[in-house]
């Protein structure tokens, strides 16, 4: 029975001069091929960029046909209309030769033999003659100069470098083959000697648990050294998973404790900014004396219900970062006819300072199961947004169609990438004249994960749509 190391060794050997002489084999088959390919490609840019000079003169096109047959070793024929030769330039390039043989035979019965050698133009003639062809590629263009002379102008070039290029690697071939086996015995014999079965199946079992692969496992049985090794490995690496299983799972019970806290607080911060605005509105109003605002008395009130209003969002957030997002009800039915309505109304002021007008439309009946509290503020921030990025004199259209609620606002289009980036924390789009700190859409996105809801953020051709899934819609 062959060891391991003989196997192997053989294997490898083996494997590597069959690459060497595939290799040759390749190089032997492909090369005059590839070489002619190469030739043809090069003589037709050669004959387009000749063709190029098309309306020049007979001369400047002779200098440049000239220096593009010495650079590439071609030789040159033009031709005029008529197929007389008007330029032979470069050493010419023999097509075909006859060999022609007579022989005398003496009365000794010695005969003798004479070769004379005529190319293809001779005019000598034998009883015994043979031709040898010697393979020559062409390119060739028709050119029209400055006077209106069309002109054919014929590269031509030889093909004995490539059989010259063949019989080389041919002579090559025993010596590299004889360097083959050398250094493919040398390597074999190292590469086996460094290769055990066991050695290479706990390699791999350790590249495995490298990765944190939770199916690796040193499958070594073996009751030597080795099987013992094998063995504490993966006691080892069992302990370190459940190590890391542990560090994990603690890590991520305090991670989305913390963010729910965090994004409870930035959402409350986002959601007093509205109130404060309208706020701010109605006193400039009031202090201005602006319409109906010159009743101070029953705009102030409003006023300081906005301000209960924001002194009750904050105690509900301090009670509600005690609990996290995960104790709010997610099983109220929200009206969204009504929803909006509020929505709208409480908008309207900032919308009419940018000339923004609202246009609602088929929202009667519809209906979503969900917490009410936490997706009337995603709406919120979404019209919001809406009325902040519109134009000067743009609209904002709310409606219901084929089982979503749409909020529609004219503005620049975003691009793809631009509207996704707009759910991340901290990022504000062009165009608004409002402040913020770019929250809006992110918690938009939080809440509506906790709620369940699906929805879209996209282009068309006016501005931007959101679209939010009703999933009860009725």
């Amino acid at each position: 029975m062959k060891s391991i190391f003989s196997k192997t060794f053989l294997s490898s050997m083996l494997l590597t001069l069959a690459v060497v002489c595939i290799s040759f084999v390749c190089v032997y088959l492909l090369m005059p091929r590839l070489y002619v390919n190469f030739k043809e490609d090069q003589l037709a840019d050669d004959a387009a960029a000749v063709k190029e000079l098309g309306g020049s003169s007979f001369e400047e096109i002779r200098q440049f046909a000239v220096a593009r047959a010495d650079e590439r070793g071609y030789h040159l024929n033009i031709y005029d209309r008529n197929g007389e030769t008007l330029v032979s330039h470069g050493l010419q390039t023999v097509t075909s030769f006859t060999v022609e043989a007579e022989t005398d035979i003496g009365e000794d019965g010695d005969s003798g033999a004479s070769v004379t050698v005529r190319d293809a133009d001779g005019r000598s003639s034998s009883e015994a003659s043979f031709e040898v062809e010697v393979s020559v590629i062409t390119g060739e263009c028709t050119v029209t100069d400055a006077d209106g002379e069309e002109l054919l102008v014929a590269f031509e070039a030889s093909l004995e470098p490539v059989d010259e290029a063949v019989s080389v690697v041919l002579r090559l071939l025993p010596i590299v083959l004889a360097i083959s086996v050398l250094l493919a015995a040398l390597a074999s014999w190292l590469h086996a000697r460094r290769i055990t079965g066991p050695v290479r199946s706990i390699q791999r079992s350790v590249e495995e648990m490298k990765m944190l692969d939770r199916s690796a496992v040193c499958s070594c049985d073996s009751k030597d050294e080795i099987g013992k090794l094998s063995a504490g490995i993966n006691e080892l690496y069992s302990r370190l998973l459940r190590a890391i299983d542990d560090l994990r799972e603690e890590y991520d019970d305090k991670t989305a404790s913390d963010k729910e806290k965090i994004d409870l607080m930035l959402a409350v911060s986002h959601e007093i900014k509205t109130p404060l605005t309208s706020v701010r509105g109605m006193l400039e109003c009031m202090q201005y004396d602006v319409g109906v605002y010159r009743d101070h008395e029953t705009y102030l009130g409003e006023c300081v219900g906005k301000i209960d209003e924001m002194t009750q969002l904050l105690n509900e957030t301090l009670s509600a970062s005690k609990l996290g997002l995960s104790g709010i009800k997610t099983e109220d039915e929200v009206d969204i006819e009504k929803l909006v309505s509020e929505l709208v109304s409480e908008y309207e002021l900032i919308a009419m300072k940018r000339g923004v007008s609202f246009e609602t439309e088929g929202l009667a009946g519809a209906r979503l199961t969900t917490s009410a509290e936490l997706f009337g503020k995603a709406l919120s921030n979404v019209v919001s947004n809406a009325v902040k990025y519109s134009r000067e004199g743009g609209k904002v259209r709310i409606y219901v169609t084929a089982g979503r609620l749409v909020v529609e606002n004219v503005c620049v289009p975003l691009k793809k990438e631009e509207a996704d980036s707009m759910f991340l924390p901290f990022v504000r789009g062009e165009g608004s004249s409002e402040g913020g700190h770019g929250l809006g859409l992110y918690i938009t996105d939080r809440i509506l994960r906790v709620c369940g809801v699906d929805y879209s953020f996209e282009p068309f051709e006016e501005g931007m749509r959101f679209c939010i899934s009703l999933l009860f819609f009725i």
